[in-house]
């Protein structure tokens, strides 16, 4: 039903994350908007997240948009049941389940923690049960659960609806992925800084949805000239950056690339697992971190699961530019050699 309403709003275009239809991946996505921009070189872009999404939907609106999906003024019992149990949640705190496991609150002990096959015995649960608590907030919903997602949409439905109407009328674009959001503005400052005050206020209206002051960003493109115009435009805009960020990827207004973060999170992530297997040699452990931090284990294309490199090879295959999207992870086997052989000599010593 969401998948059909969001056809006749004429938005199908613009909710581009959770949905049952769409058959495209954020690698995808990313060059859509990505070639929009290049395709219009002068533009403003608005890059925008909302503070908190999912711990700030406010249950009345929600209700309300899920009662206009369905064409209901009341949610039927069985939906209401749903509503119910997404809003009314109960939450158990980590650091309360790390004391009780005698566990430090620390990443290792909720490595631990998530190791265990049960965090809690029937015994502990009956003993502790009064550490359970109910959201007592009239806005919220858990982000894990498997309805969250699609509910998330459907909370976003005339956001969206009134956000791309106005977009459209500058022949723009606009995607929205959860609650990360792109729009391209192909117009001159005045009629830009118009149509970003009315997008904000829809926003501001909108009840729970706020904007990110940290994560929202405004750029000036004459490509391949890309200006951080952002306190132009919106108080606390964020100042720091001259290149696009979206889904993953970076754009200079020349070359687009693996989003730095994307790429230290996988070398973070390699260089510990090969200081482990460094101070503890043994092949098996080489074999698996060749498996699951270099080319060795990407196995595209062949239905199995494959690593970070498989990411990689499918950017290169969308975006067309291996050069640039490989740059970032060009000498990684020798960094990964290279770590093996110092911690090795470290554990000699």
């Amino acid at each position: 039903m969401y998948n059909q309403r969001i056809r006749e709003y004429h938005i199908e275009d613009v909710p581009v994350a959770y949905r049952s239809d769409l058959g495209l991946n954020n690698i995808h996505l990313a060059k859509q908007a990505i070639d929009f921009i290049k395709a219009n070189p002068k533009a403003y872009v608005l890059i925008g997240d909302f503070t908190g999404f999912f711990d700030n939907l406010d249950h009345a609106y929600l209700k309300e948009q899920w009662c206009k999906l369905l064409g209901v003024d009341r949610l039927p019992s069985d939906h209401y049941t749903i509503f119910k149990n997404i809003t009314r949640y109960s939450v158990w705190e980590l650091d309360d389940l790390l004391e009780i496991n005698d566990l430090p609150k620390t990443s290792s002990g909720r490595k631990k923690l998530n190791a265990m096959r049960t965090v809690l015995t029937t015994d502990q649960f009956k003993k502790y049960r009064s550490h359970i608590h109910k959201n007592p907030n009239s806005y919220g919903i858990p982000q894990g659960s498997p309805i969250s997602a699609l509910l998330a949409n459907v909370y976003m439905m005339e956001v969206d609806q009134k956000i791309k109407a106005i977009v459209a009328q500058h022949n723009g674009k606009y995607m929205r992925y959860s609650d990360d959001f792109i729009i391209v503005l192909p117009v001159e400052e005045s009629v830009a800084n118009d149509a970003i005050k009315s997008v904000n206020q829809i926003i501001h209206d909108t009840p729970g949805l706020e904007l990110e002051p940290k994560k929202t960003q405004i750029f000036r493109t004459n490509l391949p000239e890309i200006i951080n115009v952002g306190d132009s435009f919106l108080k606390h805009a964020d100042k720091s950056k001259n290149v696009i960020n979206f889904l993953g990827f970076t754009f200079d207004g020349k070359k687009t690339t693996l989003r730095p973060k994307t790429v230290s999170k996988y070398y973070y992530r390699m260089y510990r697992k090969a200081h482990v297997i460094a101070e503890n040699p043994g092949q098996k452990g080489k074999d698996h971190l060749y498996e699951r931090y270099s080319e060795r284990g990407a196995r595209s294309g062949d239905g199995k699961k494959g690593n970070f490199f498989t990411y990689v090879q499918r950017a290169e295959k969308i975006f067309g530019d291996a050069e640039e999207i490989r740059r970032p992870v060009k000498n990684h086997m020798a960094k990964i050699r290279k770590t093996l052989k110092e911690g090795k000599h470290k554990s000699r010593a």
